[in-house]
């Protein structure tokens, strides 16, 4: 009879750990899901929108929409050599609002396309940094 409780109280045991073990991975998980941060673009409301969203099911913290689908190209163009400073992008919505970061970055992307062009390998046109692969 004592034998019998020991086995038992040795499986509960071993279920307990495995349930912390499970839980502690899941917790894992979650918080990787939310230290990713990953840029999409998808037409919303029959806008081109670009989207920046953590990893998460409902992670999404900031997106910027176009009304043709050139702008929005002419932005993906600057912004996909940006992926090392999405971090920097998620802090700067903890602290501040949609427009400021809205306003920033079209900055950003307006001071280098005219160093690109200044330097000549821009591609001109509507979208100057197409070809550009994010030197400067």
């Amino acid at each position: 009879m004592v034998s019998e409780y020991a086995i038992e109280r040795g499986h509960a045991q071993a279920n307990a750990d495995r349930e912390a073990e499970e839980a502690g991975l899941l917790a894992e998980q979650e918080l990787a899901a939310t230290a990713e941060v990953a840029a999409h673009y998808r037409m919303r409301k029959k806008r081109f929108a670009v989207i920046l969203e953590y990893g998460t099911a409902d992670g999404r913290f900031w997106s910027i929409a176009f009304d043709e689908a050139w702008e929005r190209d002419r932005f993906w163009d600057w912004f996909s050599w940006q992926t090392e400073r999405f971090q920097e992008f998620a802090d700067h919505m903890k602290d501040g609002d949609r427009l400021d970061l809205e306003r920033k970055l079209l900055k950003e992307m307006i001071v280098t396309e005219q160093a690109v062009k200044k330097q000549g390998p821009g591609a001109g046109g509507r979208r100057p940094l197409r070809f550009w692969r994010g030197e400067v």
